[in-house]
Order: C-alpha cells, then structure tokens, then sequence
C-alpha cells in the first residue's frame, strides 16, 4: 500500500517519460525533474500528452489509479505525420488516445471547485466517413456529434467544470469511427464550490428510480428530435435500447392525435404493440410496463417506430420523457471494466490456468474427410473448380493489400493451395506451394520468427494501419503454415518455431491490445491440433488471450458482449477466438469454454445473421451494430464474416454430429454468401449486399478473399462426417466419398441436384458386408416429414431440422432414396431500414435466400405470393410472378449484375 501511495504521489508531482526499447515496446518511467503537476496556491493544473511521452510542457500519459489522473479503456494510435495549428505544441499533438470499441475516459480526481478544460483534437484521418462523437463532461453531453476537422489540422475546444464530488470525468463515445483525443489541460479557475447538480434520476413509485428520456444510458438509432421534455421520431425504424436491471420497466411518454403504434420488444424478443394514438392529448403518461423478469441478469427493453398507426391519426410520432425501473445499467461500461480489468492480469502475466494433468479431453463425435471426396456436375463443383482458377491465376498478386498485409497473402496462398490439393492434384500449385514455403523457411530467423517485416510489428504500441498485422495478419500466416503442413513437412516445422518464438517473445503479453487483437487466438489451438501440437500451445493460450469475462457473458447469452465488444472495436471477427475455444474445450475438457461458445452461438444466431446467413455486425465504432439492428444499406455482410460463422459451425458440428441446425447454418451460408460472393472466375465480392447491386468482385487480396479462398478450398470437407460407428451425410450435392469403416473400404456415391430436383439417391459400394450407421440430414427448410427407402422399400422416415438414421448391415450396390420437399417462406423484416409506407418481406426456398429482380414493390399480400409464383422454364430456380411481366425471383447466389432486392415492400 505505501508503494501504490508513493507512486500516486510521483504521478501527482511529477511526469511520466516514455522510451522505446530495444524491441520496440514503450517503457514507461517517472520524471521528477519535468514538474507539470503546477500549483498556485491550492489551483490544480495537469497538462497530458495523449497517447505519448511527456514532452513540451504535458505529462506522458498514464492508465487511471485513483487519487490521481489518467486513462481507462482505449488504445494507443500512430503519430500524426503532418499536423497544422496555432498552438504551438506540434509534438504533443502528434499523438492521440483513441476508441472504437468501449467508450473511454479520463478521469482526474482534483478538489471541488471550478475548473476549465481543453482538449485538443487531431484527426489523422476519416476512414468510415466523417469521423463523429461524443464528448461527455460529468455525465453531460459537452460536444454532441463533434467532428474535429480537417484532417491533419488541430482543433481546440474548451469546456466549463463545475466539480462537487471531487472528479472530472471526460468520457469520449463514437458515433461514426474512432473518438480521440491528442492532448487535455486541466486547469482549476476558482476554489469556490458549485452548487450540487439535479441527479439526473430521481425516486419513483415501487422503489424504481426515474430516467429522464436524455440519460446517456438510451441509445437512440435513427431519426429522433429533442427538447427538454423527451426525444419523438415519427419516422419507421427509429429505434432506442435502454438496458436495466430489475423486474420491471415503464415507459412514460405522451399520447396524442398524431401519434402511432410502436414495437416493443424485450431482450431482442418481440413483446407486443403499443398505439399511442389518443383524440385528447395527455403528457407523461404509462405506455407500457413490464414486470416479472429475473432480477439476476440485465435486460434490454427496445422501441421502434413502426408504419402503423389508428385510422384516425395523422401520424406516426412516438415520444419517450422517461423510464422507469430499478436501476438503468450500462451493460457496455461494465464489460469495459471487467475486460480491462482482466487484460492487465493478462499482461502481467498472472492469469491461471488448468495444468495438462488436469485435462481431460473431448473427442469429436465426427470428424471431417481429409480427402477422398470427388465433386462431380453442380454448384459446389462449380465453385471449386473457379477457386482453383482464382489462386492459379492470382498466385503472384499485388496490390495495397498484399503489401500491407503479405503475411495474410502468404496464408492465403498456402491454406488454398494445401487445402485444394487434398481433393484434386494440381502441379501449379503444388509447385508454387513448395517453393513459398522454402522462401519462408530460408528467411526464417534462428529464433523462429518468419514474418516479412521486423518483430516490433507484434510490439502493443503498432502505429497506424499495420496495427492490424500482429493480430490478423500473423493469424492467416500462421494458419496457412499449419494447414500447408499436411503436404509440405517443412511448414509444418516452420509453424512449430514461429509459434514456439510468440511465446518466447517480450510481445505474447499483450497480444490482445489493438486493432482486432482477438483474431490472433485461433492458431495456437490449430497449432495444438495439428501434429507437430504440444502443451505450451493450450498453456499460452490460456495464459495471454483467454477472457473469463467474456465467458460469462457469451454463457448468459448477452448480445451487448458481441456488438459492444471494448477491447478494440465489435466486428463479425469476434467468431475467430470462438474457434478457439472450441478447440480448448476438446484439449482439457473444460465445460465453461463449450458452455460459453453454445450461448455464443445462440445469441450471434439470433441477433447478428442476416436472414441468408451474413453478417449483421461489422467493424465501425463503439455501439453502430446494435442486436437485431439487421442494416440493409451500412458497411454490413461482410464475406469473411460468413466464412468464419461456416467455421465455428463445422466445430461445433464435429462435436455434436447430430444437431442439424449447426449444418443448417453451414449451408445456408455457403450458398447464399460464400458461393454468392463469387464470380465466374473465382474473384470474390467484400460485402453481401442483400438490396441495390452486388459489389464489383475482386483479386486484390482483401480480407473476404483470404478467409473464403479457404473455404471454398475446403467444400468437399462440408458434405459428410465420419464416426466411428458410420457416416453422417450433412448436405447434398453430386459427389463421391471414400473411406474406412472397421478396416473394410467403403465408398458412397450420391447424386443430388437440390434444390432445383429434390430427389436424391445414394449408392454405396463395399468389398465385404459390413454393419454400419448411415445417419442422413433432414434439412429444417423440408415441408414435411421425409420417407426413406433401401433398396427401394421404405424403412424409416424424419422430421425436419434432423437426422434419420439407417443401423443395418450394409451390402454391395445397396441404394438409398429419399424427396426432400422444398417449399416457399415469407419471413418479415424487423430491423432498421423501414419503409414509411409497407413492410418488407424477404422470401426463402429451401436454403436458398430468393431475390426480386424488374420490382422493389409487389402489390401482393405476403400469405398469397407463393401462390402468385410459377417456375421459369430452364432457369436454377427462377420463378415469375403473376400479374409482374419483367419481374422475377432469383436465387441470390445467382445474382451478378442485376439491380435487385432481397426485402421488397408488400401491402
């Protein structure tokens, strides 16, 4: 204690200096000697430096310890290269502190008094647009959607502080991009002690407490006014989130001519309409309560705007004064703190973990073919022969990207070629394979590194854009090492070093700090599981990237843990380490990792994908992807989101062979974002654009070619599973499998064309009788129960969304046959993206996601289009719709260069 006091004490009178060792890293040391902690008389004054050195007058920057200054939550960025301004601190404004993910803050503890603040702003760039936020001071907005512009110029705003409970807080929240900060000055004006400030909650019936529509708690999307008595929208799809603790929530707002009906869902589920429409105005009024809810966890409760209204009214306007409950809960501040908290356990290195002797591992119940599949004649074939086209024909590609990130470019040459060449020979490839793996093991350094950059890119202070290389970029590398592995030993042994010098490293320790750090997880377990693993790879692990705080939260099922994400910024990458803990659940058995990844997959099914199976949730800034937001027209459906929710599905497929809904969403999603995304040469599309046109496809190496080259790579692995006691057939597609089952050679041939035909037939062949479990998939989008014949007698039938299985003993030439009835469903859009007038409606058959091409708007009641339909002629699926000549329904996997829409309105 007297240490920590001691410290506080040089943090208060004196500066911290920053230095860079000899491997990059910031060392952080107190200065005595550069006093900028100044006083006149009792006047507090502290300057900081931002995300830097003390220099020119301003301490270096230093994380929060209370009694003293600093930071909480938030990165560090890159030095601004040019900065124009009149405040004659170029130096200090070179640097900032910034955040997309988490709100952050500072926080000064100063005596009660008045205060001026200054805060200095530079913008080095605007990556997402104009780059927006907020400035709260106290609890109260200061700067509402400040933009400090231009780029590269210094903006200085100063602010009024009238401190009575010993603390200034400066919180900073991103509406559009990173918030930031270069350089703060705290100055105290006067010892006088303000009056307190009205609490801004105040005590209510039922032991609830009141908060006011302007609380910072509300998040509001869309298009809402306010003035000093509520926030009201009139227009469809503005929404606001207000997340609370207790058993009860009321809403209280006004009632009036022009007034509508209002949605109101409860914890992502819809609890029922509210028509605040009423002939006589009234204010402040109950529209809506709630109670019995579990008292244990927190609760969102959403409004929205609807299209709806009474016949009577001329409007459509909600309006909020307040909400009512036990106590409004910053859901993303307590992650904030809980994460940070732990992060610096992390760091230094004092996280426990299960020892080896300990585990107690998790077999898979099926595992993937590692070859002997043949695609033959349909869309999966299709799609794999254009991959092999794509890497063939862009082996030697350049580009921003790969210049950026040539590690990721590595991976993705490596992972694609080793991945085709364990289904098709390919001398090109395997040729270029083996003299890229050659080239790395020969500037592999003694100590194991092998990336083509200098180590300090893993250092936690990476400036600028190549931030991303130390997480993203070492993960594709490191994955394309051990998936190259399998036909080239040398990668294999090249892995085996490179992760064995990451965990010798001064940087392993900080792993997770920066831009999507996260991602950097999931090789240590893939590199545990391949065959040059050891303990050290799960130990590590544990040690430096896993997140009880997150494992908590992902169990209980909370969306706010995946859209909110603090370290950093929430993005579809957040599946990455889910991999990874599905990978240490199966190395030590511990039940809390698949605990958590189940609620994990539950609660991004249900609030984060797409109908169609993409990505509802990108990266942008703190809270821009709320749940169940489903934007239509945002920086959304991005591909490679797809191919990692493909990923973690096969996982948990793997281990739990017999749930049909994880091979539900794996076909889903290939057909519908993965094969949809790709083009007639194999060039892959960034985001799956549901509305308007898709985007122009792409070799330039981007992210979303990387994962998907992969994947697309790996399709024959997503047909079948083998157990020990059989097979498990998990899709349908034209193809052939061989395997062993108890010694004995077994090949299957199916031959399947869904779903334009819905008739399948399998044949298998054998040298030998044998005793077999042959477990088909019923598909969830069937219309009714399937009837399965051998031999042409029936034998067993299966309800959609499972698995029917066949226990015989199996002959030569015996023959499987089966109709799977495929059929039409309308499902309702209720995201963000309204239309003022009609409702949107997407329209599915069997797994595929259909779209309207020649229309946005069909005068068609939803319960009567199937029967508006009728197949075209010669077309994969097409249907015309009656009384529409010119339109049609596409499959959206057979989009290319039509406008379409995947929602049109309906009356």
């Amino acid at each position: 204690m007297d240490s920590r006091r001691s410290l506080l004490k040089k943090f208060a009178l004196g500066a911290l200096t920053a230095s860079t060792n000899s491997k990059g890293a910031f060392v952080f040391g107190v200065v005595e000697d550069i006093a900028k902690v100044e006083r006149s008389g009792d006047k507090y004054h502290v300057r900081v430096n931002c995300g830097g050195p003390a220099v020119e007058g301003f301490l270096g920057d230093q994380p929060y310890l209370a009694g003293g200054w600093g930071y909480s939550h938030g990165g560090l960025y890159f030095k601004c290269d040019t900065v124009s301004n009149d405040y004659g601190i170029p130096e200090v404004l070179s640097t900032l502190r910034y955040s997309c993910g988490a709100p952050f803050h500072y926080r000064f503890d100063v005596p009660n008094g008045q205060y001026k603040v200054k805060l200095y702003f530079v913008s080095p760039n605007e990556l997402y647009d104009q780059r927006i936020f907020d400035v709260v001071l106290n609890g109260e907005i200061a700067l509402a959607k400040f933009r400090p512009h231009p780029v590269n110029s210094a903006v200085l705003k100063q602010l009024d502080a009238a401190v009575t409970n010993g603390q200034i807080d400066i919180t900073f929240r991103s509406i559009n991009d990173a918030c930031l900060l270069n350089a703060i000055e705290v100055e105290q004006v006067s010892a006088t002690v303000p009056q307190k400030p009205a609490p801004r909650t105040e005590s209510t019936r039922g032991n609830l407490v009141r908060a006011r529509h302007d609380d910072l708690l509300i998040s509001y999307y869309g298009d809402w006014k306010t003035d000093e008595s509520s926030h009201a929208s009139n227009i469809p799809g503005s929404a606001l989130d207000l997340t609370f603790k207790g058993s009860t929530i009321r809403w209280v707002g006004s009632r009036n001519s022009d007034h509508g009906i209002a949605e109101l869902y409860i914890d992502g589920i819809f609890e029922q309409t509210v028509d605040t429409y009423h002939v006589t105005p009234s204010l402040n009024e109950t529209l809506y309560e709630h109670s019995g809810l579990s008292e244990s966890r927190y609760h969102t409760l959403r409004i929205i705007v609807s299209k709806d209204k009474h016949p009577n009214s001329t409007g459509l306007h909600q309006d909020v004064s307040a909400f009512e409950c036990k106590q409004p809960f910053d859901a993303a501040a307590y992650d904030a703190d809980t994460a940070f908290r732990e992060v610096a356990v992390l760091e230094a290195g004092k996280k426990p973990y299960l020892a080896p002797n300990e585990w107690r591992p998790v077999q898979n119940a099926a595992v993937a073919p590692e070859g002997g599949v043949t695609l033959q004649d349909g869309m999966f074939r299709t799609a794999f022969e254009r991959n092999v086209a794509y890497q063939v024909d862009n082996w030697n590609m350049k580009s921003t990207w790969t210049t950026w990130l040539p590690g990721a470019n590595e991976g993705r040459r490596m992972a694609g070629a080793a991945n085709i060449l364990r289904w098709v020979d390919s001398p090109f490839l395997r040729s270029n394979l083996n003299s890229l793996v050659a080239s790395i093991a020969a500037r592999q350094r003694a100590d194991g590194y092998a990336l083509p950059y200098p180590d300090s890119e893993m250092g936690k202070l990476v400036y600028g854009a190549n931030n991303e290389r130390k997480p993203y970029d070492r993960r594709n590398f490191s994955l394309g090492l051990v998936a190259a592995g399998r036909e080239n030993p040398s990668a294999a042994l090249i892995a085996r070093r490179f992760q064995d010098w990451l965990y010798a490293s001064p940087y392993v320790n900080t792993m997770l700090d920066g831009a999507l750090g996260i991602m950097g997880d999931q090789p240590n377990l893939s590199m545990y599981h391949s065959a040059q693993g050891k303990p050290d790879d799960v130990i590590v692990r544990e040690k430096f990237w896993r997140q009880n705080w997150w494992l908590d939260q992902l169990t209980a099922e909370q969306p706010t843990a995946i859209c909110r994400f603090p370290l950093n910024r929430a993005h579809s990458y957040v599946i990455a380490p889910w991999i990874a803990y599905v990978d240490t659940y199966r190395a030590t058995g511990e039940r809390r990792c698949i605990d958590a990844m189940l609620g994990a997959w539950q609660a991004y099914r249900d609030h984060f994908v797409h109908l169609g199976g993409s990505a509802a949730i990108c990266e942008d800034c703190d809270n821009a992807y709320p749940p169940k937001s489903y934007y239509l027209t945002k920086h959304t459906g991005e591909n490679c989101g797809g191919a990692l929710w493909i990923e973690f599905n096969h996982r948990l497929l793997n281990l739990y062979p017999d749930q049909e809904r994880y091979a539900a969403e794996i076909e889903q999603t290939l057909y519908n974002v993965t094969l949809a995304n790709q083009d007639a040469s194999g060039r892959l599309r960034y985001h799956t654009n549901l509305v308007g046109t898709k985007d122009a496809a792409k070799a330039i190496c981007t992210c979303c070619e990387v994962t998907n080259t992969t994947i697309l790579a790996r399709l024959p692995e997503f047909l079948c599973s083998i157990a020990e006691d059989g097979l498990y057939v998990n899709m349908y597609a034209s193809s052939s499998i061989e395997w062993e089952h108890q010694a004995r050679k077994v090949s299957m041939q199916t031959h399947a064309d869904l779903p334009k035909a819905t008739d399948v037939s399998i044949k298998l062949s054998l040298d030998t009788p044998a005793e077999m479990k042959v477990r088909l998939r019923i598909p969830s989008w069937a219309t009714q129960d399937v009837s399965v014949s051998v031999n042409g007698k029936r034998v067993t039938k299966g309800a959609p969304g499972s698995y029917v299985t066949i226990a015989r003993t199996w002959h030569n030439q015996d023959a499987i046959g089966f109709n799977i009835p495929a059929g039409f469903r309308v499902s309702k859009y209720t995201g963000f993206n309204r239309d003022s007038e009609y409702d949107r409606y997407a329209l599915q058959y069997g797994p595929l996601l259909m779209s309207l091409v020649g229309e946005t708007h069909l005068k068609v009641r939803p319960q009567d289009l199937s029967g508006k339909l009728s197949p075209l002629s010669g077309g994969f699926c097409e249907f015309k719709v009656e009384g529409y000549p010119g339109c049609k329904y596409v499959p959206y996997v057979r989009i290319q260069d039509e406008t379409f829409t995947s929602f049109p309105t309906m009356i």
